[in-house]
């Protein structure tokens, strides 16, 4: 028998220390309602959990931010409401003007309510707001552009990969791009070497035909960009720039013919950090079949013509790498595959809509189509832009000519690869042409100003009735003729048939862009971006629009001078009502997808909030049942402990006798 140490004692005190911690953890579960606490409760789960919280507490935001894209819309209708009624009215007036049983004064006072009921169509486009931001702008788009296409032709579908891809009409050829993994591009100056990446090409005696003649082609259309736009290589260009070639399926026939791929990251290494650029150059064979392949036919021209139009983005890719990827600052997508077009040229876009019958309505109606038909209109802008360019310091007018146009181009391109000058594309385009900014500039086309509409009906004539457009040579010659006598000039640019794709060594300090002006404050005129996902890239475009009365009416005036003028302008006011239907018809169509998407989000909140309910709330009955034991447990260690104290006692009958 021993005092020192009570062992019995000390096992019953270190058993209801162990039930004291789990009553306590017990009960903080039980008053928090919460089984994690702490990570220590269960640290996969609350890893698990806090995932599901914040992407809970995004989506409830998106359902937000979705109704308020609903409310904005509702705003805007509700005006356009009023919009109709009053062409409603300047319908009905003149319909009565038109009568000739009224007098000159009758028709007066006539034409001074429609002139009204005009200032307020201009009143109600520019003062309509929702949370101050404009519900329609001046620089928005035109109500004619809405077409069955409109949407797919800005909106291209990005897939898990990062590219982007879709069958937008009769489009040719396409492009796609992969983002760096953080969304921004280091500016760093390593140096210029090249290593290997991607898997080996292997191609088969069929493809080895097609794939010499891609080099070849790819070689001849950068000896060509070169040739045409000096100053932008001489700025930009990277040298020993490799691109890796891969034949194959993209999306079957009659789609994409190919595409080119761009990928930056940045990364470090014992000589330092750099930025890798990754380079791809993609061939549809569902397309061009390499089995029944010869060079030099329609086929093959077609090819090489693709191939121009994807070396142009590549090129871009490289020398003006920062504003042809994501952000403040892209470029429009009138301007990339304009660019791309004027190498390849129009593809049938710009011939199938106009020749040298065109009247002013239908050259209008195709430039109003700068935004959603960037592979036609977008074309003809910036054909018109080297063009516009080039005329601003010349003494007489110009010729539309191939070298004119081309002059004009080198000097925008060149000025926004200048990372000394560092301008934005708003600058460049005050600097070059005659216009105040790229909004400027793009409504002179979408309106078909008077230098823009002349210059039209000049490049018509110039490319005559065969002509493919091209800039790798004259405006009147066709495709054959173009791309008829390719060769291997040799450049900076390599296509590597051995490899899929090639990793760069970014060269030199990227040219950082400023975003436009049309760009910044409330965003882009043309379009609001709705987030209505708890994930970057879950958005919804919600077009503006023009449905000023300058707009709406085509840029004419209504008169109500005689029976013929008034007949004029029943038609204007009919074209209003139904260009005013298109644009109300457009917005109930997104609200009711938004309230589509409203459903959806809260759905998946309501499901996701169901998830992380289960992993990390207490089930209270089971919890209580747990409790009770170990209050049980408590009571009995208690118990023992005081018994065990006791045991000891005996010592004391010892030292008594």
């Amino acid at each position: 028998m021993v005092v020192q140490h009570n062992m019995l004692a000390a096992n019953a005190s270190r058993e209801l220390n162990i039930v004291g911690d789990k009553k306590k953890k017990s009960i903080e579960k039980l008053s928090s309602g919460y089984r994690i606490n702490r990570a220590a409760d269960d640290a996969a789960g609350l890893s698990i959990s806090e995932k599901l919280r914040w992407q809970k507490r995004g989506l409830n935001k998106a359902s937000v931010n979705a109704r308020d894209g609903i409310s904005f819309i509702q705003t805007a209708e509700g005006a356009l409401s009023e919009t109709h009624s009053m062409l409603d009215r300047m319908k009905e007036l003149m319909t009565q003007a038109a009568n000739d049983t009224n007098t000159p004064e009758d028709r007066k006072q006539i034409q001074t309510e429609v002139d009204q009921l005009t200032e307020e169509l201009d009143r109600v486009s520019s003062t309509t707001k929702y949370n101050t931001l404009d519900c329609f702008s001046k620089d928005g788009l035109k109500p004619d552009s809405i077409t069955s296409s409109a949407l797919s032709l800005n909106d291209l579908t990005r897939n898990a990969d990062g590219t982007y891809s879709g069958l937008v009409g009769n489009i040719e050829v396409t492009y796609s791009f992969i983002d760096g993994s953080t969304g921004k591009i280091a500016e760093v100056q390593p140096s210029p070497r090249s290593k290997e990446t991607g898997a080996k090409n292997s191609f088969n005696a069929a493809e080895t035909t097609m794939a010499n003649d891609v080099v070849t082609a790819s070689s001849f259309a950068v000896g060509k960009l070169q040739s045409n736009f000096q100053q932008l290589f001489a700025n930009g260009s990277s040298p020993g720039v490799k691109v890796g070639l891969r034949l194959g399926n993209i999306d079957g026939s009659n789609n994409t013919l190919a595409r080119a791929d761009l990928s930056m990251h940045t990364e470090d290494d014992p000589t330092g950090t750099h930025t890798e650029m990754t380079l791809k150059m993609e061939v549809d064979t569902s397309d061009y079949n390499p089995a029944t392949y010869t060079s030099n036919n329609d086929s093959a021209y077609k090819l090489y013509s693709t191939i121009a139009h994807e070396m142009t983005h590549l090129v871009m890719y490289d020398t003006l790498t920062d504003a042809m990827l994501d952000g403040a600052s892209k470029f429009p997508k009138w301007f990339t595959e304009g660019m791309a077009q004027t190498s390849s040229g129009d593809g049938g876009w710009f011939s199938y809509s106009l020749d040298s019958n065109s009247t002013d309505d239908a050259i209008r109606n195709y430039m109003s189509q700068i935004d959603s038909m960037p592979y036609g209109a977008g074309y003809l802008a910036c054909m018109y832009l080297g063009y516009a360019a080039a005329s601003k310091s010349a003494s007489a007018t110009l010729p539309v000519t191939s070298d004119n146009i081309k002059s004009g181009l080198n000097d925008v391109l060149g000025e926004l690869s200048d990372s000394k000058s560092n301008k934005s594309f708003d600058d460049v385009i005050k600097d070059t042409t005659n216009y105040n900014s790229v909004a400027d500039f793009v409504k002179g086309v979408r309106n078909a100003d008077p230098n823009a509409l002349q210059f039209t009906k000049d490049f018509i004539k110039a490319r005559g009735k065969d002509g493919a457009g091209s800039l790798f040579g004259e405006l009147s010659e066709n495709v054959s003729k173009v791309f008829g006598n390719i060769s291997n000039i040799g450049t900076n640019y390599t296509i590597e048939k051995e490899t899929t794709d090639y990793l760069n060594y970014f060269n030199g300090t990227m040219r950082k862009i400023p975003p436009s002006a049309s760009q910044t404050a409330e965003g882009n005129p043309e379009g609001l971006i709705l987030q209505v996902g708890a994930l970057s890239g879950q958005t919804i475009k919600l077009l503006r629009f023009d449905v000023s009365a300058d707009a709406l009416l085509g840029g004419e005036t209504l008169d109500t001078t005689d029976n013929k003028t008034c007949g004029h302008g029943m038609s204007l006011v009919e074209d209003a009502i139904e260009r005013t239907s298109k644009v109300r018809s457009y917005y109930g169509a997104v609200q009711n997808r938004l309230e589509h998407t409203v459903a959806n989000v809260d759905n998946i909140a309501e499901n996701t909030d169901a998830a992380e309910s289960r992993i990390r709330d207490t089930d209270m009955a089971k919890e209580m049942v747990y409790f009770s034991m170990q209050t049980i447990l408590e009571q009995a260690g208690q118990s023992m402990l005081a018994q065990t104290n006791q045991i000891t006692q005996g010592v004391l009958s010892l030292l008594r006798q």
